[in-house]
């Protein structure tokens, strides 16, 4: 983190699992982000290290899957989470910024759901409760990358937070269309660039983000005019 620093690249610690935000898993999970929270408090600030994300595929579990209550107590187990994850960094470490990778398709009316009791959808739900969101927005196309994300786009203006729109570059088996692997270098930096551009003239609509750095290797041969972020959000975007 320190060299990444000295380099002007800012970094955040990722955690994920697809069962660590079910209820009976929250008191092993803050004790992992106090940890991450004492271990930030040793950086200096020249380290650039910005905040904790969670990348939680809850949507792989059977529980999910089963639909109805179940899935209602999933989703209600997520959020709980993310309250006291928020409260937590609040009162220790207000500068560390909290996000969640999340998939396109929460945003669906049938992901509606009551928590703290507003009814709205999920993806509303986790917006309010983190400082911003990367959204497996898995296309070639950066058209259809942006129109994924308008939802939260338009939920997060509302609520003056930040969305990052995110591209693949690993090697899928299921969904090889959605993803640039393979696909030459001068294809992938043009969507990035034309995605950049748009974001660049709009407040919530942060930067792209890449999923993974190992796919990005072999795009990294071409020059791109942007400073990018890596991070590294989910790889099974659409629903099972």
């Amino acid at each position: 983190m320190v060299l990444a620093g000295q380099k002007y690249i800012a970094t955040s610690i990722l955690r994920g699992d697809p069962r660590m935000f079910f209820s009976q898993k929250h008191e092993q999970t803050l004790e992992e982000l106090r940890a991450i929270i004492a271990f930030s408090q040793t950086m200096p600030k020249e380290a650039l290290l910005k905040g904790i994300k969670y990348d939680v595929e809850p949507y792989l579990t059977k529980e999910w899957k089963a639909g109805g209550e179940p899935r209602r107590c999933v989703m209600h187990d997520y959020l709980a989470f993310l309250r006291k994850a928020r409260l937590v960094l609040d009162e220790e470490t207000p500068h560390l910024l909290l996000g969640a990778d999340i998939p396109f398709w929460w945003d669906r009316d049938e992901f509606v759901t009551e928590f703290d009791g507003r009814s709205q959808r999920f993806n509303e739900h986790v917006q309010d409760l983190t400082d911003y969101i990367v959204i497996m927005s898995y296309s070639r196309d950066p058209r259809e990358v942006l129109q994924s994300v308008e939802g939260e786009r338009k939920y997060a203006e509302r609520i003056e937070k930040l969305v990052h729109p995110s591209l693949e570059t690993i090697q899928l088996k299921q969904d090889p269309h959605i993803s640039f692997w393979g696909v030459p270098a001068e294809q992938f930096w043009k969507t990035v660039n034309q995605i950049q551009e748009v974001a660049k003239k709009d407040p919530v609509l942060g930067g792209v983000r890449i999923h993974n750095y190992r796919g990005l290797m072999e795009k990294l041969k071409m020059n791109s005019p942007y400073k990018m972020d890596i991070e590294l959000p989910d790889q099974a975007p659409y629903p099972k």
